[in-house]
């Protein structure tokens, strides 16, 4: 499917049936406004992902958790977020920014992010937990601050150590982090 304009509703619509059928999803906007403090999921073990068309001021689409990071208070944690929990997934030009989370939560396996940038996020802009056979590829992180843990947790790329195993990062930066 093709996301032509800023449409939560139709981003959550089309995450739904690429988890129950896989395929590709083509973000062609340059921007999707998040409300909603619930996580963008990519589950199940069909292929597929996202991918961003390059708009006409030359930047990648970018999915901004801008208005449920402002409304939230520190107290919990907020689930808005790009979440990765199935097999066989990816993400490919792409700036996923401003969650008052992580930026990208990967739990799967064989996932691959091609030319990311996570920024401004709380937590880390790519997180990795039993991760396995991961790759990324020109993934860029930066600007990330832990707002809630005095700086701790804003770091551009972690991973639970022990946890993820086969994890190949390719041409990736990480800078200006708060940890």
């Amino acid at each position: 499917s093709i996301i032509d304009k800023d449409s939560e509703q139709d981003l959550r619509e089309a995450i739904k049936f690429l988890n129950k059928n896989g395929g590709t999803i083509y973000i062609d906007t340059p921007v999707i406004n998040i409300n909603l403090d619930s996580k963008l999921e990519l589950m199940g073990e069909f292929s597929g992902g996202i991918i961003g068309k390059k708009q006409s001021n030359n930047e990648y689409p970018r999915i901004d958790f801008k208005k449920v990071r402002d409304k939230f208070d520190g107290k919990s944690i907020s689930q808005a977020m790009i979440s990765i929990t199935g097999s066989n997934k990816f993400l490919k030009y792409l700036i996923i920014e401003n969650s008052a989370s992580y930026g990208i939560y990967i739990a799967g396996n064989k996932t691959t992010l091609d030319h990311i940038i996570t920024r401004y996020n709380n937590f880390p802009g790519v997180y990795l937990y039993k991760a396995k056979d991961t790759t990324l590829n020109y993934c860029y992180s930066y600007r990330n601050f832990g707002k809630y843990s005095n700086g701790k947790l804003g770091t551009g790329f972690a991973s639970d150590l022990g946890s993820s195993s086969n994890i190949i990062f390719k041409y990736c930066f990480a800078w200006d982090n708060s940890n």
